[in-house]
């Protein structure tokens, strides 16, 4: 019965990567135009400074399966040098890496271009737990010159979750510092889709359903199952 319930869940959240995403949280305001074009905090490197820089949310009562991120960044000078990823909480901080979303990427515009949001999409579609904190922290992927500016809020909806790391008496990072007020974060907004809430009967029908969905098939004394559908990135 275990394996059954194993396998009706894996098939119930893999088909949701189909559904359309829906916004799990978001700062930006109504048409996303509650953030300075030419105002950010900074993440970058130099020869004396190391800054990282990261926001929080929390996820509601229903668990989400991740699919991706929109954020207004700038790519102020210096290389593609900027790592972006999902974090768990660690206790009032970032703590283990969940996904990394890009790595020294250049899709971020680069200055004197406008800043403009760019859609981050996930590939790993991991799941977030219902009432959890989860961090979108921007770090520098390496000591290498480099300055990025994440655009700040306008105006300040409700109390934001952020995180810093800043050294300026060297170029090595530092441990993350908290903060949670009604205070200048940066913009962006978090998508997801919604996991069904997965009752006895309901396992019992997917369980059924996934040994057609699943295309079990036996080779000898191995088995060897096929995904239910193809992950793809929708919804953004």
């Amino acid at each position: 019965m275990n394996a059954l319930k194993t396998l009706a869940t894996l098939s119930l959240i893999g088909c949701c990567c189909h559904l359309r995403a829906e916004l799990i949280f978001s700062n930006m305001g109504a048409n996303d135009t509650n953030f300075f074009p030419g105002a950010g905090h900074g993440v970058r490197v130099t020869d004396s400074t190391y800054q990282a820089y990261a926001m929080g949310f929390r996820v509601g009562a229903s668990p989400y399966v991740f699919t991706g991120l929109r954020l207004p960044l700038l790519n102020l000078s210096g290389i593609d040098n900027l790592i972006v990823s999902l974090r768990q909480d660690a206790a009032m901080g970032p703590g283990n890496v969940v996904e990394i979303l890009s790595k020294d990427s250049p899709v971020f515009p680069d200055w004197p271009a406008p800043v403009q949001i760019t859609s981050l999409l996930s590939s790993a579609f991991p799941m977030l737990a219902a009432n959890s904190v989860y961090w979108i922290t921007l770090e520098p992927s390496e000591l290498s010159p480099c300055w990025y500016s994440w655009a700040h809020l306008i105006a300040i909806p409700e109390p934001q979750i952020l995180a810093y790391s800043y050294n300026t008496n060297g170029n090595t990072p530092l441990p993350w510092n908290y903060s949670y007020g009604f205070q200048n974060g940066s913009a962006f907004a978090v998508y997801g889709t919604p996991v069904p809430e997965a009752s006895a009967s309901l396992l019992g029908v997917f369980a059924l359903t996934s040994f057609v969905a699943l295309r079990i098939i036996f080779k000898g004394h191995q088995l060897r199952v096929v995904k239910p559908c193809r992950l793809t990135k929708k919804g953004m």
